[in-house]
């Protein structure tokens, strides 16, 4: 027996009919539209598994589903898992749902996923945070025949071959694609005049965005951002904004601002909602959205666009001497060394975890550096940062990610080492043909891509030079005032205190989430032992 519980409706709402669940929107091949209804006649389209396969892999949008067709039960997350969706079996029942907190009416912490989710701040594998509750990856499905469940991938990053145009041919390909993955968030607007908002940073990302949205007609548009006074994101959005001519606001954040946040009954059902028992909360949006949605500064029907993952696709978190890299050995300590570096792990469990990297990310006949591109896909930007993009939804807006756009993220995929690195093929069509147009190419730029200049180099060899220790007299930048809220949070009487965290910002919150589920846990089984 199979059920389905359809609960998140804030943001994006799910739709049913005939024991269809769908939510969000996408596009086929042929650049039609679907949501709702449509969306629904379109997955019942699928009479096999081979048939589903094909026709999710060829949908482009935001979306999820699950329910009944005629050969079994099937659940599906979009290619980057927009909405997760989650299961669990209980003797023969199998419940499939978008909140993996109630699928088990007593959840024990999963101990093989500490050690991962505590190093990277989200678990790695097929596993979540809490024992018997499976998530559906990214570009996966999950089919239930004879009550059997079985996951396959439709989808992935890696490839065994990539292509070899000219420099200039794929800068015009690339510039065609991004006018039309554009088009087409704009296309899923229904109403032009809706009001949209774009989390404004100092970075390329966003930027291109709110760019590309004046450019095209767009009136209703607020860029807001966020961040400790004075940051250089602050003073670089403010400065696009204001050449762009759109309504602009800061938000600061301050000791004042911050204060009393772990107190409000908002606060903790946030944090397990942002992560779907995956991820250490995301708490970068949070302050931001509350404090917009506090002083009534946006519409409550404003559509939010912000910049992810422009920067990864393009090609930012390649290693530039990942394009030699070619043993599996060194494919496992190059993603080691990248993701696993929150907190640090004893040498036991950093065994463990390269021996399950072993198993679970090598693909034989694929190109080295997009086998750890892919894990980063399946792994970092999945769990991590587009389950950041939900802080908005949670606030009950909707949101677009077009840098997520299929055809965009398979044109770079196919793009060779060399115009990937440093985001070489990127920046350029950027700034050829809407940054220094519109006199949005400003000297502190050089800061965000200048990875061949000296004093970056010099840096680097600081790095490898200086010992782990010395590193760590030197706090790590915190834009997001990350410092005081993990004070915070550490300072609760009942909180066990760390003695290692490491030097990453995101180490206090990792380690003070997860030792509240531990309480959550241990304090609901004492419960229930006492009302037996």
């Amino acid at each position: 027996m199979t059920k389905f519980r359809a609960t998140y409706n804030d943001g994006f709402t799910w739709q049913s009919r005939d024991g269809i669940f769908v939510k969000g929107y996408a596009f086929d091949a042929d650049q039609n539209y679907y949501e709702g209804n449509s969306l629904i006649d379109h997955f019942k389209k699928a009479e096999s598994i081979g048939e589903l396969k094909e026709l999710t892999n060829s949908l482009n949008g935001l979306f999820c589903a699950m329910g009944d067709l005629s050969w079994g039960k099937f659940a599906l997350s979009d290619k980057c898992r927009t909405f997760p969706l989650f299961f669990t079996r209980v003797n023969n029942e199998i419940t499939i749902s978008d909140n993996p907190n109630n699928l088990i009416e007593q959840n024990k912490i999963r101990k093989d996923s500490v050690s991962s989710y505590l190093a990277t701040g989200y678990v790695i594998g097929n596993k979540t945070l809490f024992d018997g509750v499976v998530p559906i990856p990214c570009s996966s499905i999950l089919t239930i025949i004879e009550n059997q469940p079985s996951t396959i991938e439709y989808y992935t990053f890696s490839t065994q071959e990539v292509d070899h145009n000219s420099f200039e041919g794929a800068a015009k390909q690339l510039h065609n694609v991004l006018e039309a993955a554009m088009t087409r968030m704009a296309k899923s607007i229904e109403n032009r005049n809706r009001p949209l908002a774009v989390p404004l940073s100092g970075g390329y990302d966003s930027r291109f965005i709110l760019t590309w949205l004046v450019n095209h007609g767009h009136k209703n548009i607020t860029a807001f951002s966020y961040g400790k006074e004075n940051n250089n994101d602050l003073r670089t959005a403010e400065k696009v904004a204001k050449v762009l001519g759109v309504r602009w606001i800061p938000i600061v954040y301050s000791n004042e601002m911050i204060d009393g946040f772990n107190n409000e009954p908002n606060f903790l059902p946030f944090c397990h909602y942002i992560s779907a028992a995956t991820s250490m909360p995301i708490l970068q949006d949070y302050f931001a959205v509350r404090e917009i949605v506090k002083r009534g500064l946006l519409s409550s029907d404003a559509i939010i666009i912000p910049g992810h993952s422009g920067d990864f696709i393009a090609g930012s978190h390649i290693s530039p001497h990942a394009g030699g890299i070619s043993s599996t050995c060194e494919i496992v300590d190059e993603i080691y060394k990248h993701h696993f570096n929150i907190i640090p792990l004893p040498k036991q469990q950093e065994h463990y975890e390269k021996q399950r990297l072993r198993e679970d990310t090598i693909r034989k006949h694929e190109i080295p550096f997009t086998i750890i591109e892919a894990f980063n896909f399946r792994e970092r930007q999945a769990k991590f940062i587009i389950n950041a993009s939900r802080a908005y939804s949670y606030f009950g807006f909707e949101f677009r990610l077009p840098l997520w756009d299929s055809e965009l993220v398979d044109l770079f995929k196919s793009q060779p080492f060399n115009y990937r690195i440093k985001k070489k093929l990127y920046n350029e069509v950027l700034l050829t043909h809407y940054f220094k147009p519109m006199q949005l190419s400003f000297a502190e730029d050089f800061n965000i891509d200048n990875t061949n200049g000296l004093l970056f180099k010099t840096r680097k060899l600081v790095k490898r030079i200086i010992p782990y220790w010395l590193l760590k007299l030197k706090p790590m930048p915190d834009n997001l005032n990350y410092t005081f809220i993990t004070k915070t949070l550490l300072n609760s009487p009942s909180m066990h205190k760390p003695a290692d965290l490491g030097r990453s910002i995101n180490a206090g919150i990792t380690y003070w989430y997860y030792q509240v589920l531990l309480q959550l846990t241990n304090e609901k089984r004492q419960n229930d032992e006492s009302n037996h």
